[in-house]
């Protein structure tokens, strides 16, 4: 009787193993991507196009953002919309700026500290639609610390895995990135999505020790966008860009760069002879009916807008634009930061801006057509002081 007593409570903990062990098995993803995106040459330079700005930008308006004794911005990393309130990380000052949509300052979050209601850093950060909250995530300490959209502390949830990237799915569910392992703990996936009890996890991407390990040295690494209701992000060194829908996510668009395609033996073998191959496909942002993306080629930080019912391309940093001396300052620098009712958003420093107004002035005749200058409504940046807060711009492209 004891003998068969001491089996089944073998079998039983050999059940209970095999159980948990099923919890960590990936679920599959369906590798077809919905559109397929072919760039012959990623430069651009040999891309058919107007030189022209006014073929490609539909309307814009900026706002400027309030700046106080106790409120400058110094690196802007992410910005997120939501009921017409802006969301600002930023680096430098490892705060959450909260602003209206007409510039004017709501709060700015630094409750950096060890005490029980604040942050160690700000690993990330997103917008919970449905409930209406912000939510900041502290990798150190594992919390996400949760506040209104006037930036009012609410309530602190403990997260058990780590991650370098949280973005609000929809419902009552989180996704969790993590480009590193070592600190997962139980887990071994690059990809979890589940709601904050962490249980009934969906888990994808299983960890490539080697992969992940070449990546992370050699500074080239996944990225992850998001705007209000979309979530976009790109592993390691591959072409597709996934979509992330509640607990489903799938490659809503892959990049054939032909000859130029990073090759499998140089991600794991020779990262620093990459330069001649596309890589480190980023900041992916779409409208309606027009998606951008980064990448990397031949050392050059190239920036590409992709029209989806035309498949025409625009490389706006590989052209100079007719009567539109160094416009790419303010409309295209390196990064776009955000999306929001079909205009992209790119976050412009102050100094730039009076000069820019100045120069074009000086330097173009009265009867050339200049598309930035004769928008009567941005005539007062003029008047931008060198020390205020950056400068959102918002660009709607047109159907080229």
């Amino acid at each position: 009787m004891k003998n068969i007593t001491l089996v089944s409570i073998i079998l039983l903990g050999l059940l209970i193993f095999v159980s948990c062990g099923n919890d960590f098995k990936s679920k599959k993803i369906n590798m077809m991507a919905k559109y397929n995106i072919d760039i012959k040459d990623p430069s651009g330079k040999e891309n058919e196009q107007s030189n022209r700005i006014g073929d490609y930008i539909d309307s814009c308006f900026y706002v400027k953002l309030q700046t106080g004794k106790n409120n400058y911005m110094g690196q802007i990393k992410k910005i997120l919309i939501a009921n017409d309130t802006i969301f600002i990380k930023d680096k430098n000052s490892k705060s959450i700026f909260i602003y209206t949509m007409e510039g004017k300052l709501i709060k700015k979050i630094n409750d950096e500290g060890r005490g029980p209601n604040e942050y160690s850093s700000i690993t990330d950060f997103t917008i919970d639609w449905t409930h209406n909250k912000l939510k900041i995530y502290d990798d150190r300490m594992r919390k996400q610390i949760s506040y209104n959209y006037e930036g009012n502390f609410l309530s602190i949830n403990k997260v058990k895995n780590y991650a370098r990237n949280i973005s609000y799915v929809g419902g009552e569910k989180f996704a969790f990135y993590n480009n590193y392992n070592g600190l997962v703990g139980d887990d071994n996936h690059n990809l979890r999505i589940s709601d904050q009890s962490e249980k009934n996890i969906d888990r994808y991407f299983p960890y490539d020790k080697k992969l992940t390990s070449k990546t992370v040295r050699g500074k080239w690494d996944y990225f992850w966008t998001s705007n209000e209701v979309d979530v976009n992000m790109v592993k390691y060194y591959d072409n597709n860009i996934y979509r992330l829908e509640g607990s489903t996510i799938y490659p809503k668009y892959h990049f054939d760069f032909g000859q130029f395609n990073l090759p499998q033996d140089i991600i794991l073998n020779s990262l620093n002879s990459g330069s001649n191959y596309v890589h480190s496909l980023s900041n992916l942002f779409e409208s309606k009916n027009t998606l951008t993306v980064n990448y990397l080629f031949k050392n050059s930080n190239i920036l590409l807008f992709y029209n989806k019912n035309t498949s025409n391309m625009v490389f706006p940093r590989s052209r100079n634009w007719v009567n539109e001396t160094n416009f790419n300052q303010l409309f295209f620098p390196n990064y776009v930061l955000g999306c929001y009712k079909d205009y992209f958003i790119v976050a412009i420093p102050s100094d730039l801006i009076p000069s820019f107004i100045d120069r074009q002035e000086k330097i173009l005749a009265p009867k050339d057509s200049n598309y930035f200058t004769n928008l009567e409504h941005v005539k007062d940046l003029k008047n931008i002081n060198s020390m205020d807060n950056p400068v959102l711009f918002f660009y709607k492209m047109k159907d080229f």
